[in-house]
């Protein structure tokens, strides 16, 4: 089966500021920003492949430094492991609520509800 041939691409030259006020339009809409273009200007819906999934950025920067902080705090525990002397609870405990923030801060930006963590799980099932 022939396939179609496609037009040669359109080109538009803009400024620094009116490309990232497309980039910021186009990323809010979930779009690639030709999706986006063509959906505007066309007033249709965009094409499939041009829809991406948007992440809260502020959100994905309180991450980063998130994950520096785990980083170091596990570092000191494989330290002391490996030394023969076990860390101290609070520093595991401080790192499994590190690691269940930055969980929680990933799916809010991805757009999930994160579960409500219960600070003391039970140790064992109910009776």
């Amino acid at each position: 089966m022939a396939r179609k041939p496609r037009r040669p691409p359109f080109s538009l030259r803009m400024s620094d500021a009116q490309w990232a006020d497309l980039d910021t339009r186009a990323g809010l809409a979930g779009l690639s920003k030709g999706g986006y273009v063509l959906s505007t200007i066309f007033n249709t819906p965009p094409p499939r492949r041009s829809r991406r999934k948007s992440a809260d950025m502020e959100l994905v920067a309180q991450l980063l430094p998130a994950l520096g902080k785990v980083g170091g705090l596990v570092n000191q525990l494989a330290r002391k492991a490996h030394l023969g002397s076990w860390a101290d609870s609070r520093l595991i405990a401080q790192a499994c609520a590190d690691i269940r923030a930055m969980r929680n801060m990933a799916e809010r930006a991805l757009g999930f509800i994160p579960p409500e963590d219960d600070p003391d799980p039970p140790a064992g099932p109910p009776a």
